[in-house]
């Protein structure tokens, strides 16, 4: 804030010589109506008459810092505390222009020498309080502000900017009480309601806060800041349609305001709006060409719609602006891995890794591009170091398990399903997994108890009395083959392997007739390997 008030003399001495008084109360009179450049030449000249009164310095530095010549105002205000150095005020006038110098620390000492020969006057404290604000000493200037208050409690200003520093220090309750003090005291301070309302919005009371945004656009409704922090607290509370008015609102005052943008193409997105959406991702990268948040945006939205190449392109975008983007190289890995581009995959989780080695998901994930490559020890490897990072996932168990399956290693495989049901027993493929597992090491009765489990799961899980059916054959159980196999028939009317084996079990039994049906429908529905079964058992 460089706008702190300096005080001006606007009164006349005895001790000057006729004209020295004239020049003197002419510079008053042309300073109070704006003319700073004539009053300085009018002190200028009352100076030239008498350059021992420290007045003419003191208010020749006020003109000069209405100009905005600090540099200049520092040496009449010195020039005046050199002739009279109790005068607290041009201490403190000096003080203002060396603060927006940022000359910091002659400044604060300034402000200090002005409260030691005057230490009632609250101006003085407030002062010092927003440089000490400035310079992050948030107790500091939390202390100036209360004597300011202590010996000016009717000033809103104080309260205002103490609610201020108490929020830097994250006492965002204690900020809302000075900002509502503020307000009581000027309910036309449209700026109080707005850091009211982004303290409110900081604790959560989002429906607070918008009713503080609310009262500030009201009292400013040309202010683009509110009109976007209203929308940010209703995107919040889900109210996406009132964020998106709101932040065309606030596009409509600040134009170039690429975080509105970015914030309406998120609102456009929750509600479903991808294409809205992506138009405001693109048009605040037209704005700011490294901002890397609306560049991932449009990425995932892109890959909502399944645009998993434009996703991949925004998302390598990121990565040049910030190469240690470490959600951008797994999500990049997520849309390859959807585009079949598995060695593009596994590069960038291998990135996500190289940032992270205990990020468990990145493993996963490269284990099971690894899966798709065919390369099943590397993705056991990988599943494998997620387990020991994170061993109650009954996922990754499943996916081991498969990737172990597949080189044959069915007793890994079905330790790793047991795992998975242990983690997750309500799972019904889970069970009939293990169940095919089993089969494959010609563990019938074991299959056909995890088949079992699955019927009870889910009494029409695909396959499973195909599946149980098959199991019971190859333990001669051939009636309760032919139960699975006329359910699974219940299911699926055209079920060719159904009919082949309700036919050999049937024929097993010796039902020649019904068996060499059974089969001859396989046939009928294009089933052409039932012909030779035919022929073997239906002479």
């Amino acid at each position: 804030m460089k706008t702190i008030t300096f005080l001006l003399l606007a009164f006349s001495l005895n001790c000057f010589s006729q004209t020295e008084e004239e020049f003197f109360n002419s510079g008053i009179k042309k300073n109070k109506a704006g003319d700073y450049q004539g009053a300085i030449e009018d002190y200028t000249k009352a100076l030239g008459l008498n350059p021992k009164n420290s007045y003419s310095f003191y208010n020749r530095g006020n003109s000069k810092s209405n100009l905005k010549d600090y540099a200049g105002a520092i040496a009449d205000f010195t020039e005046s505390i050199v002739l009279n150095s109790k005068d607290a005020d041009a201490y403190f006038n000096r003080a203002n222009a060396n603060y927006n110098l940022n000359n910091t620390n002659d400044a604060l000492s300034d402000y200090s020498k002005a409260i030691l020969l005057n230490p009632k006057k609250a101006s003085h404290y407030f002062g010092r309080g927003v440089l000490k604000n400035e310079l992050k000493d948030y107790i500091g200037a939390i202390s100036d502000f209360s004597t300011s208050i202590k010996f000016d409690p009717k000033n809103g200003k104080f309260y205002f900017y103490r609610g201020l520093s108490k929020g830097d220090l994250q006492n965002l309750r204690g900020a809302i009480l000075d900002y509502s003090k503020a307000i009581e005291l000027n309910s036309k301070d449209a700026n109080s309601y707005f850091n009211r309302g982004t303290a409110k919005n900081e604790l959560k009371d989002y429906k607070g806060a918008i009713m503080d945004f609310t009262k500030s656009i009201e009292l400013n409704p040309k202010d683009a800041a509110s009109y976007y922090s209203n929308g940010k607290a209703k995107s919040e509370i889900k109210d996406y349609q009132g964020a998106i008015v709101d932040f065309s609102k606030s596009i409509e005052f600040n134009p170039n305001d690429e975080e509105s943008y970015l914030k309406r193409g998120m609102a456009k997105d929750d509600l479903g709006d991808f294409q809205g959406a992506i138009i405001d991702y693109n048009t605040a990268i037209e704005l700011n060409p490294k901002n890397s948040t609306a560049y991932f945006n449009e990425a995932v939205t892109k890959n909502k719609i399944a645009d998993y190449k434009g996703a991949i392109a925004d998302y390598s975008k990121v990565i040049e602006i910030n190469p240690e983007d470490i959600d951008s190289y797994f999500n990049r890995g997520e849309a390859k891995i959807n585009i079949d581009d598995y060695m593009g995959a596994i590069e960038d989780f291998s990135i996500v890794i190289k940032f992270k080695p205990k990020d468990a998901l990145a493993y996963n994930r490269r284990g099971i591009a690894k899966f798709n490559l065919e390369d099943y020890t590397g993705s056991i490897e990988d599943l494998s170091l997620f387990i020991k990072l994170n061993p109650n996932y009954a996922e990754v168990y499943y996916q081991r398990a498969n990737a172990k399956d597949k080189i044959k290693n069915y007793i890994g495989a079905i330790a790793d399903f047991t795992s998975a049901i242990r983690l997750n027993p309500k799972v019904a493929s889970l069970y009939y997994e293990r169940g095919c597992s089993k089969e494959r090491m010609k563990d019938n009765r074991g299959a056909i108890a995890d088949y079992s489990k699955v019927i009870e799961l889910n009494p029409d899980y695909r396959n499973v009395y195909l599946k149980r059916g098959f199991a019971k054959s190859k333990l001669e159980d051939w009636k309760g083959a032919i139960v699975d196999f006329n359910k699974t028939l219940q299911l699926d009317p055209k079920e060719v392997l159904a009919y082949c084996g309700s036919g050999i079990s049937k024929i097993m039994l010796q039902q020649k007739d019904a068996g060499c049906q059974d089969l001859q429908r396989a046939v009928d529905l294009g089933y052409n390997e039932a012909i030779n079964i035919i022929k073997q058992f239906c002479k």
